[in-house]
């Protein structure tokens, strides 16, 4: 093969390379922007306030002489606040790492990262849409469970069939035509067909 072929094959690689990192960086830099939207819809600042005042009301003497408030109330909501504000953190970190290992893929020339790379936006797309749904689910009681019963109720009429049908859907229906009724399932005027 020719060395120069050879080159320019390598630089042709390399520059689909640089393109689909270009795409990686555009893929995380709207992951990072899609995380900020859902942590501003969290007010993780209130959160952290919420979580200060939950502190200091279980640090009074009398906090705990109710033991089912206590562990009802405030260690479940801290638990929650902890476990949110902390999400977010780990989720803005992987984008940084992201950031770095696309960094490094494109220092490196090396495109054995790229499987890697994509694994990586994969997983903080699914986390960071997981994290979104649970914006739209943040009521006093989404995190409950909930019975559902379905219950029959009026059906649909029936469809028309027979003479009256064709009358109602086309009036003038030529003889020996068979059309299929817009209201019923059944094959409108092969009955008027076969009659003399």
């Amino acid at each position: 093969m020719n060395p120069k072929r050879r080159s320019f094959r390598k630089k042709g690689q390399f520059c689909k390379m640089i393109v689909e990192l270009d795409r990686f960086e555009q893929d995380v830099r709207e992951l990072e922007k899609k995380l900020d939207e859902t942590a501003s819809a969290f007010d993780v600042d209130a959160m952290r306030d919420e979580l200060d005042q939950l502190h200091r009301e279980m640090e009074q003497p009398d906090f705990w002489n109710n033991l089912e408030r206590a562990q009802k109330d405030a260690t479940s909501r801290i638990k929650t606040i902890t476990d949110r504000t902390q999400g977010i953190a780990d989720l803005r970190a992987q984008c940084e790492d992201a950031h770095t290992l696309i960094a490094m893929c494109d220092e490196e020339q090396d495109e054995s990262l790229v499987p890697e790379i994509e694994s990586e936006i994969q997983d903080l797309t699914q986390k960071i849409g997981a994290l979104y749904l649970s914006t739209l689910l943040r009521g006093e009681y989404d995190a409950n469970d909930c019975i559902l019963s379905l219950h029959a109720g009026a059906a649909a009429p029936r469809p028309r069939t027979g003479p009256r049908c064709s009358t109602a859907c086309t009036p003038a229906m030529p003889r020996g035509t068979a059309t299929r009724c817009a209201s019923s399932t059944s094959w409108r005027g092969t009955r008027r067909a076969s009659s003399p």
